[in-house]
């Protein structure tokens, strides 16, 4: 054999194997992307499939006052890494307390 052609086949076959490491990247990052986006869609189609139409709670006494939880229903739409707070609040008008939740500016 010369010696062109085992450089020539040195050369391909180091080009061949960083061909195949980078090809190995690009693929594992892109499936690890669409798996991540396909179980995000997963749980907001379960979350929204669970959901129902009225939510019953217990009302919990610690002290002087009174407690509850918020339902994961009601927390669908929100970045949960996110700290937020929940508002309560009541209009005279129709007699209806309304749930408001906004996200915590001093974090």
């Amino acid at each position: 054999m010369s010696f062109c052609f085992i450089r020539f086949c040195r050369t391909f076959i180091f080009w061949f194997v960083i061909w195949c490491n980078m090809l190995y990247f690009v693929i594992t990052k892109i499936s690890k992307n669409i798996s991540n986006l396909i179980s995000k869609i997963y749980k907001l189609s379960y979350l929204y499939k669970s959901m129902a139409v009225s939510l019953k709670r217990k009302l919990y006494s610690r002290g002087g006052s009174f407690e509850t939880t918020v339902p994961i229903q009601l927390l669908f739409s929100l970045d949960l890494k996110k700290k937020h707070n929940v508002l309560f609040e009541f209009d005279k008008k129709t007699g209806r307390w309304y749930v408001v939740f906004e996200e915590d500016k001093r974090r």
